[in-house]
């Protein structure tokens, strides 16, 4: 029996929407009528869950509205009924491709059924509706173009009425997509006042590939995403790298003006889940020839991939050299709960009552997330390890498993900010890294024994070298960044400490960077209408270069600006409409990206690159259906 039918038994349904409660109707089935299941193949639904006699499934035509039916395993009539009454093109489409032979007529036998079908089976589509579903499978699937002339891939659609391209015209059709499209990035690109751009170089199976991405924030506060380039190069590292990366600026006549930051990832590699043999590159060893290009493009790695290299370079590598005794205790203990995880891993056991996490392309965070699930079941774990024939953990050593614990968590939460969708503006770095270094400090007080504030010390070590530029407030870009974000403004400098960078001189340096918006028109003669005449002939500032009378008049309303919107008890961006010299700061500081990861999931470049197909196609094909993949270029 196909395994996408079932035999049906007499079953009423009954239909649950979360967020429209639509009334849909069920029915009672013969219990000899095979039903197909296909529709909830994820095409047009996907499974959330089941039990023994119901099926909750997402529309996934109704998204991103949260549309879910229930049905029962024994019939498809509700979903069925929802595709009928919302979505009629789609129900045309499963009802032309997944009906049965045996459903046409009931008073038919088999092979008349597969008669009338074939004779009366008519695309509900026209030639050129059928070419994009063409060109929409070949871009998905990174497909090898001319399958479009394989006689098993042409007979899928015999009877249909229509005709599949031929490969010159597959080839054809692409580049004009590609090109418009190129066009259309172009064209907004050069629309914007800022631009972010991420260069990621990776490697899957000894090749190279570089991705190239564009970033901005709209005039509704949205962060705005493009794909540039994803192509395979050569091995000479840095400066190849660079060299693709100007030739995609080139390509996209992007000024180096609007380039407010380009963020560097050279640590990826796709080909493992374990990443540990080959991320040990940091910001320090990637070379890059000229200095005035990388001064051009404000080339940098991302707050996100520093944080990583805290994690993965600085804190395991530091347990696992062994340096001092108490490394060696806390490196012996975690050993001891990876092997005994291991080992409940592959026997699938349920002593956790629930599935470990799997490693991923992160591995230290799946290692933090596999080592938590130990804690609330101590009580059991050497039990465990006896039967398992495991050396068990002491006491101390489950009293350092905690202790990690407490002491990983807040720099995992870190890094899952700086790569979540939601956090895409660069002013959340600066409070993040204080706020992390300020748990850290308060920590001291928590009593830990001799291996974990070993490890709490490592931390603060760790992030103090990593961050100096952003713990000393010796980055503009960050502060000015954070100080116009309504979220934050000054909140977080109660907890730097020591600081020679006083509230004033940041409300300073915020006052400066809203004076290059100035323009001609914003303040009036009117403006100096109350200005006594004689007023300016009095001077009580230090020594600075000489300025016009507007010049004092809008240097005080940006003081007014600027106090206003500092005591504005708003955080909601909306707010900035009331402040638009710091409305133009928040963009120019807040264009930049907190990590690359984000931009990564965007647009799945690691699946892109592993598509099975993509070994066979030349590398123009491979970077023009890359392109066009990762911008959704003809999805519906």
């Amino acid at each position: 029996m196909d395994p996408h039918f079932i035999q049906a038994h007499s079953d009423k349904n009954t239909t649950d929407e979360s967020n429209t409660k639509e009334d849909v109707s069920t029915e009672s089935e013969s219990s000899s009528i095979e039903i197909d299941l296909t529709i909830l193949n994820g095409k047009y639904y996907q499974i959330l869950k089941s039990d023994a006699t119901n099926i909750d499934a997402l529309c996934q035509l109704c998204l991103p509205k949260q549309t879910t039916i229930r049905g029962a395993k024994t019939t498809t009539l509700n979903f069925r009924k929802h595709l009928q009454r919302v979505h009629k093109k789609a129900f045309t489409e499963y009802m032309i491709t997944h009906k049965k032979p045996g459903q046409q007529s009931k008073r038919k036998s088999q092979d008349e059924d597969n008669s009338v079908v074939t004779k009366q089976l008519k695309p509900y589509f026209t030639q050129e509706e059928f070419d994009e579903k063409i060109l929409q499978f070949l871009i998905n699937a990174i497909s090898p173009l001319n399958i479009s002339e394989n006689k098993s891939f042409i007979g899928l659609f015999e009877g249909l009425n229509v005709k599949v391209m031929e490969q010159k015209a597959v080839i054809s059709r692409l580049n004009d997509m590609y090109v418009a499209h190129v066009d259309q990035i172009i064209n907004d690109i050069e629309k914007q006042k800022y631009i972010c751009l991420t260069s990621d170089v990776w490697w899957v199976n000894g090749r190279n590939f570089i991705g190239v991405t564009a970033h901005w924030i709209d005039e509704n506060f949205q962060r705005i995403s493009v794909a540039l380039c994803c192509k395979r190069f050569g091995a000479d590292g840095g400066d190849k790298a660079i060299s693709v990366l100007i030739s995609v600026i080139d390509k996209f006549k992007i000024d180096l003006k609007k380039v407010v930051c380009t963020i560097l990832d050279y640590s990826t590699n796709y080909g493992s889940n374990d990443i540990d043999t080959r991320s040990d590159t940091s910001e320090e060893e990637i070379n890059v020839t000229s200095t005035d290009i990388t001064s051009a493009l404000g080339l940098g790695s991302s707050a996100g991939q520093t944080m990583h290299l805290v994690a993965l370079l600085d804190i395991k590598r530091a347990f696992l050299s062994g340096s001092s005794i108490w490394s060696k205790r806390g490196a012996q203990a975690i050993t001891k709960c990876e092997a005994l995880l291991k080992k409940v891993h592959l026997l699938n056991s349920s002593v956790f009552n629930h599935a470990l996490p799997g490693p991923g392309i992160k591995k230290w965070i799946w290692d933090y997330n596999s080592i938590r699930q130990i804690i609330p079941v101590k009580d059991k774990v050497n039990n465990m390890c006896a039967k398992l024939k495991l050396d068990p953990l002491s006491e101390t050593e489950l009293q350092f498993i905690e202790e990690y614990c407490a002491v990983m968590t807040p720099l995992v939460q870190t890094f899952d900010i700086f790569q979540n969708e939601n956090n895409f503006y660069y002013g959340i770095v600066l409070p993040s890294i204080v706020s992390l270094k300020n748990k850290w400090e308060k920590m001291a007080s928590c009593g830990f024994q001799k291996q974990g504030e070993f490890l709490r010390k490592l931390c603060l070590t760790s992030l103090n070298d990593r961050f100096p530029n952003t713990l000393h407030l010796n980055d503009d870009h960050q502060i000015l960044a954070a100080v116009s974000y309504p979220r934050f403004k000054l909140r977080w400098y109660k907890v730097v400490p020591n600081s020679e960078i006083t509230e004033d001189v940041i409300k300073q340096k915020l006052r400066a960077a809203c004076q290059e918006f100035i323009g001609s028109n914003d303040f009036t003669d009117n403006d100096m209408a109350a200005t006594r005449s004689d007023d300016h002939y009095f001077d009580f500032n230090g020594p600075q270069t000489c300025q016009s009378p507007k010049t004092f008049v809008s240097a005080s309303k940006i003081d007014l600006e600027v106090c206003q919107y500092l005591n504005d008890k708003r955080t909601d961006l909306n707010m900035l409409d009331n402040y638009q010299h710091v409305k133009e700061v928040f963009f120019k500081y807040n264009t930049a990206l907190p990590s690359t990861v984000s931009a990564d999931r965007l647009f799945s470049f690691a699946s892109i690159v592993n598509a099975p197909g993509r070994n066979v196609l030349s590398d123009d094909d491979f970077q023009k259906l890359v392109f066009l993949r990762a911008n959704k270029v003809g999805q519906t």
